[in-house]
């Protein structure tokens, strides 16, 4: 006949440390929900079983390591692979031969360190791939968006802000861009942007300036018809309270659109596994939004 009882499980050692630990096993058991007490129908020890050892610290390490090695090698081959909308939803309009991802900040908010280190992520070396934009027109150079082709399919665009120019982003996401000299602006369809990702170094908090910008940001983008965008913040670790800031601006953007990143630099450059998978991650990100804008504009009739 079952007899109810209370049962205490501890770790049970042998007085010597080299003897066996003992294992109490339980088998056909039945918790009832109105009582602490356990119904045993059997009940008995394991003399030889033994204590699993602590795995070897460099052993876990290791797999680490090769995980993220793994995750690296796999988005970097989806990105290289990338086809600028492959799910198009209407197979009439012909998809774009490359995508343009727009990032927009203020001087010194540290976008060149973002586009080189995304470029290191992606290809291994890391190198100042940032430059000036300058085009010759009617004998006099005219700056434009900087520009920097990361991949057959990918390019990337960047341009300084602040923020009492904001009301001319709506023109560079549709291509646009004032040749100032001849009072003359000119569209380039093929420099649309597919993504606007805003850049800013919030030093150790957001500030209320801060969130200003980045609301007005998320309000302008959104005139565009299509146009979606990513909230980008560097110097991670400047920022006294990350997770704070990031409740601070999701109002303006989803969580899932907020990144934080420590850009790798010209004196800090050592390979970081996990550093490469996270912006590998966000260009990916970043490329479906460049598949939905795509999507948008097509079933908008082109």
């Amino acid at each position: 006949m079952n007899r109810n009882f209370s049962l205490v499980i501890t770790d049970l050692q042998m007085a010597d440390e080299d003897r066996y630990h003992c294992q109490i096993l339980l088998e056909n058991f039945e918790v009832f929900s109105n009582s602490t007490f356990l119904t045993v129908t059997r009940c008995g020890w394991n003399p030889y079983w033994r204590r699993p050892p602590k795995p070897d610290p460099a052993d876990v390490e290791a797999e680490l390591l090769n995980s993220l090695r793994t995750q690296r090698d796999e988005l970097r081959q989806k990105i290289r692979g990338y086809q600028p909308g492959k799910a198009r939803y209407d197979k009439r309009f012909d998809a774009p031969s490359k995508v343009n991802i727009s990032f927009f900040g203020e001087i010194a908010a540290d976008k060149s360190c973002l586009i080189n280190s995304l470029n290191f992520a992606l290809n291994g070396n890391y190198s100042t791939v940032t430059k000036e934009g300058i085009e010759e027109d009617g004998g006099r150079k005219t700056r434009r968006r900087f520009h920097h082709i990361l991949a057959e399919r990918i390019d990337l665009w960047y341009k300084d802000f602040s923020s009492d120019t904001l009301e001319r982003l709506n023109e560079e996401c549709n291509g646009i861009f004032h040749v100032s000299h001849l009072e003359v602006s000119v569209k380039r369809k093929e420099e649309e942007c597919h993504c606007a990702e805003f850049v800013y170094h919030p030093k150790s908090d957001i500030g209320e300036d801060g969130r200003t910008f980045i609301k007005k940001f998320c309000s302008m983008v959104k005139q565009y018809p299509g146009t979606n965008s990513l909230i980008v913040l560097t110097h991670k670790d400047d920022i006294a309270d990350p997770k704070t800031v990031r409740n601070q601006i999701s109002r303006f953007r989803g969580k899932k659109r907020i990144w934080m990143f420590d850009n790798y630099t010209t004196t800090d450059n050592e390979e970081d596994l996990e550093k490469d998978v996270k912006y590998l991650q966000f260009l990916w990100s970043a490329l479906q939004i460049c598949d939905e804008t795509i999507k948008y504009r097509q079933k908008a009739g082109g």
